[in-house]
Formats: structure tokens, sequence, C-alpha cells
């Protein structure tokens, strides 16, 4: 990222209430959490013919077990971490000789181990808000059949009846299309309110001399009227999602509590000799920086959710 767009996303960019979405550093100066543990990802491990249990969970999409090598999966755990929002996962193993097993959840055991039985197939949900915001994609490989199609909450993936063996599975979490994500909205929220309330934050914001002495002497009770509108700055972060993938996210300002914050900031400001369009220009300057480092920031938070963005599918609502 461009180090002026980094310098004045992660100290506040925007008065207008746009903070970097930032994927923290040990080096850098921000309040908060890394945005990207409030995103959750699944994880997942394949106990092998001969092979056992794998070294360790994989995530997002990746490859569990084995492919051209002609071993059956004997039994699965999957788990979800790293999220906000309350709820969990829960699966099922269609296993050789016993058909649908029980249902199992957070990281147990679905299947056998030490019976030589095969995974037929497998059934996978998710519990809780967690179901209400995301949806859980799953594919099996069979044998025979080779990658079969993604399916998800609780679809059947792999075959019954058939005797097949199922060799290796991926799993995938996938915000739910055009929800409003609210561990990030509260997120965003959070750290605009922490940053508003501080004179340095201010000043970093709008970035301009004629403002900054006005903004040094901006009493406690103007001071605590930012913090507070910026408690509700965000009314939404939204995913669009098409066949089981994000194609775009959409973040939105309260235009219902930008308005008069900004109204009133104009006002606060004007009381110390600073004019309208003074301020009006640097709010603009500051959006514009905070278009490019949003962008930035939110690509790097939702590779931990395996999900591929660009700039041009993030969209900052009237902003752009």
């Amino acid at each position: 990222m461009n180090q002026k767009y980094k310098m004045l996303g992660l100290s506040l960019v925007a008065v207008a209430g746009l903070t970097a979405f930032g994927v923290k550093t040990a080096s850098a100066n921000t309040v908060g959490t890394d945005v990207s543990t409030l995103l959750p990802a699944v994880q997942y491990k394949s106990h092998v013919q001969n092979i056992g249990w794998g070294k360790s969970f994989l995530s997002n999409g990746t490859i569990s077990g084995t492919t051209g090598k002609k071993l059956r999966t004997e039994a699965l755990q999957i788990k979800v971490t790293n999220s906000a929002i309350t709820g969990g996962i829960t699966y099922s193993a269609h296993v050789q000789n016993k058909g649908w097993m029980p249902y199992v959840s957070n990281g147990a055991t679905a299947g056998t181990t030490g019976k030589k039985l095969r995974v037929e197939a497998i059934k996978v949900k998710l519990t809780g808000d967690l179901a209400n915001y995301y949806d859980v994609y799953y594919s099996a490989h069979v044998q025979n059949k080779g990658w079969m199609p993604s399916v998800s909450n609780g679809a059947v993936a792999g075959t019954t009846g058939k005797k097949l063996r199922v060799e290796a599975v991926k799993v995938q979490l996938v915000p739910k299309n055009n929800v409003s994500n609210p561990a990030l909205t509260k997120y965003f929220n959070s750290e605009v309110s922490q940053e508003l309330g501080t004179t340095a934050g201010l000043i970093a914001a709008l970035n301009n001399s004629t403002i900054n002495d006005a903004l040094a002497n901006l009493s406690d009770s103007n001071k605590a009227t930012i913090k507070e509108a910026a408690n509700n700055m965000f009314s939404e972060v939204k995913f669009t999602t098409s066949a089981g993938k994000v194609t775009k996210v959409s973040v939105k300002l309260n235009q219902g509590v930008y308005d008069p914050f900004r109204t009133k900031l104009v006002t606060m400001l004007a009381d110390k000799g600073v004019s309208e369009s003074v301020v009006q220009d640097a709010i603009d300057k500051a959006l514009t920086f905070t278009k490019y480092t949003v962008s930035d920031e939110l690509i790097n938070a939702t590779k931990t959710e395996g999900i591929t963005l660009n700039s041009g599918q993030i969209s900052l609502d009237k902003l752009n």
C-alpha cells in the first residue's frame, strides 16, 4: 500500500467515519484488533487409510485427504475459528456398513478409526447466529468419480448405496448474499469511535494546517459529540455472493448519522474561524484516501476466509 494512504488510514482516514479496515501489524500505532480475526474460518482434517490423522487442520477450501492414491477417508473433524458471531458447525458421515452416523460438532470425530471402514458421504451445516450470516460449502472427491459438485448447508456430498469411498474433501465458509455482517459493522463503528474522540485523531484525519489549531482547542463537549456520532457511523457491511463465491463487498455509511455529524463539525470549526469550504475540502481529501485504504485492507482481511477480492469488487456506498 502507498505509505501516505497507510498512514492516514491507520490513524483515522476520515472524520466522515471511515477508518481503515486495517489488518494490524506489530509496528502500526492503531486501536483495536486485527479485523481479520472477526471473520470466521472453517478448519478440518481427515483420518485416511494407512496414514491416520493429518498433522494439522487445513482451512478454507484446501484439500484434506488424498486423490489418485485409492485411499479411503475414514473420519473427519471440522471446527470454526476466529468467529465473533455465536454459533458453530455440525456434521455427519455416512459410513460403510453403518449408514448415517449421528451429527457431531465443533472438532469432534465423525466416522470411525481403526475399523477400516470408508466414509461414503458427508453432511455439514452451521448452527446459531453463524448460520444466519454464512453458508458452508463442501465437496467430496469420490472413488471412480473424482470431485463431485459443491453442495451447502446440510446437503449430501458423496454417494450412498454405491459402496464408493470418499478420498478427499474441501470445506469453505461463504458470507450469505446481501446480508449485513454484524461483527464487521460493530467492529468498524468501535474503531471509529475510539479514534474520533481524540484531538490527534481528528488532526490526522483532516490533515489540514488551517484546521489543526482549531482542533487543538476543541472543547470536551464537542469531542464527546463527535465520539457519540462515530458509534453508529456505519450502517452495514454486506457481501454479494454468487455460486458460493464473493463477488462484491459493500460498505455503507449511516447517512442519518454522518450528515448531522458533518454539519455539526462545520459549525464547531466555524466558531473557530474556519470556513465551511476548508472543512469540506479536507473531508473530501480524507475520503479519497479512505477509498484506497479500505480496498487494500479489506482485500487483505478477506484472505482469511479464502476469498479473493480486487479493488473493483469493493464498494463504499455514498463515497463513490
